[in-house]
């Protein structure tokens, strides 16, 4: 499983009123994105992380996370460098 976040979804910014869209169900949700609710964002995408890495880990299934700052095939060559340094 490999997980490819934007850098702006993992650290979002303090904004202010901000409107998120829903592209599968096009509903919109409004909020005030403020230091405390990024602060819960965050602990909440550790969690999930750590959640599906134990998941992964209990069916020894390989689990990667990457950003979109490292271009997708240097990404791929890496892990199969590192893959392959192991077996």
């Amino acid at each position: 499983m490999i997980h490819i976040l934007d850098d702006q979804e993992i650290n979002p910014k303090p904004w202010g009123d901000v409107a998120l869209n829903d592209v599968e169900n096009r509903r919109e949700r409004r909020l005030f994105l403020d230091v405390d609710l990024v602060r819960r964002f965050q602990q909440e995408l550790t969690d999930y992380f750590t959640e599906i890495e134990t998941v992964c880990s209990g069916r020894r299934i390989d689990y990667l996370r990457t950003t979109t700052q490292i271009p997708f095939d240097e990404f791929v060559l890496k892990t199969l460098r590192q893959v392959s340094s192991v077996t």
